[in-house]
């Protein structure tokens, strides 16, 4: 693999392991594949093909027995089976009626499994079985250069953040200082440095973030959270940045009864992304609108701009690590937000989508379950 920079290295990985579920699939004849990985108590499909869904529990996945077994572990039909005849992804769901998967070891370690599943009774032949079992030693590889680049880039940012705050403590300190003891030229060098260190520290946490993210995620605390206190919140924080860019921010509708199953912390995170975005790539005395609308077991929060609006190719690199697609690089960011969003919104069973076309503005719209009853 050659690649020039970590967003080409981390794209282009995750382009062989959607090639080799496709590849899977055409192998095993089913309409479902996944490469799939546990965190915790979910199973993340880091690459899926014909299935929409980017993570299930753990105790509700077929992927658990998968990984117990020595080699495939086959289902040849779920509604017949005394284990799964009455599993929600059976009765429910997809309707599962076949499921093959064979383990994956990272550095010597069950980290997964390359599956195959499908709506009908299947049977896989010998050659069939090998073929799965080469396409999952292969994804495994590739799981582990991926997992090997992004702990690169977490040690990298452990090393760099150190330094990084010992350098903004002193420049902190010459800051309060500077109207007293420097020229005004001196004191804008020190003002520049001083932005420009707070820049370093932000990629350098996000970059440590997105580290955990995707190599040792921090449990959520999922609880019922009302959807107008957070959004009011994220106005509020936002409306310096909104007044210094000459943007108005409007909340449409948010119904009072709106609250979504979600951890606090990381819907905040997820709005002020979304909200500081809009902001920043909104055109002067424009306006970003936000609204809140039901579905059937979920919440749709909207946040739409009135910018630019972006390209297909640009929505094709929108959600990959490190991809800025903007062309105004005077706008300050790291390519990591979204990225981060989108995860975070996958990790509390919701989603992030985007819709936008050149010269009609982006509409960020972010789906969140409601709490259980």
């Amino acid at each position: 693999m050659h690649a020039t920079t970590l967003e080409e290295a981390l794209s282009a990985t995750d382009a062989v392991l959607n090639g080799l579920a496709r590849c899977a699939a055409m192998v095993a004849n089913c309409s479902m594949a996944m490469v799939a990985v546990v965190h915790a108590d979910q199973v993340w499909f880091r690459a899926r093909h014909g299935l929409d869904v980017p993570a299930v529990p753990l105790e509700l996945s077929f992927c658990r027995h998968a990984m117990a077994s020595a080699g495939l572990f086959e289902v040849f039909d779920a509604q017949t089976h005394p284990q799964f005849a009455a599993h929600p992804l059976v009765v429910d769901g997809p309707r599962l009626r076949y499921y093959a998967g064979v383990p994956m070891a990272v550095d010597g370690q069950v980290v997964g499994c390359l599956c195959v599943a499908d709506t009908q009774p299947h049977r896989l032949e010998r050659a069939q079985v090998d073929l799965l079992q080469q396409l999952a030693h292969t994804a495994a590889h590739w799981l582990g250069e991926r997992r090997a680049l992004i702990q690169s880039l977490g040690h990298l940012g452990h090393e760099m953040r150190t330094p990084l705050n010992a350098v903004m403590g002193f420049t902190q300190l010459l800051s309060q200082s500077a109207d007293a003891v420097l020229p005004p030229r001196e004191q804008a060098w020190v003002g520049h440095l001083l932005r420009g260190n707070q820049h370093l520290l932000s990629l350098v946490e996000d970059m440590l973030q997105f580290s955990r993210l995707e190599l040792d995620p921090v449990p959520l605390n999922i609880q019922a959270l009302p959807l107008r206190r957070m959004l009011d919140r994220t106005i509020g924080l936002m409306q310096p940045l909104a007044a210094q860019a000459q943007v108005v921010l409007h909340c449409v509708a948010c119904p009072d009864d709106a609250h979504v199953a979600a951890d606090e912390r990381s819907l905040q995170q997820i709005l002020v992304n979304l909200v500081s975005n809009a902001i920043k790539y909104n055109r002067r005395h424009g306006t970003v609108t936000i609204r809140v609308e039901p579905g059937a077991s979920e919440w749709r929060i909207d946040v739409k701009d009135e910018g630019p609006g972006m390209s297909p190719q640009q929505l094709a690199r929108l959600f990959r690590p490190f991809s800025r697609v903007g062309t105004d690089r005077s706008i300050p960011g790291n390519g990591l937000g979204l990225a981060i969003a989108r995860s975070l919104a996958e990790r509390m069973q919701g989603s992030l989508r985007v819709h936008s076309a050149p010269g009609d503005g982006s509409v960020f719209r972010l789906h969140l379950q409601r709490p259980a009853r």
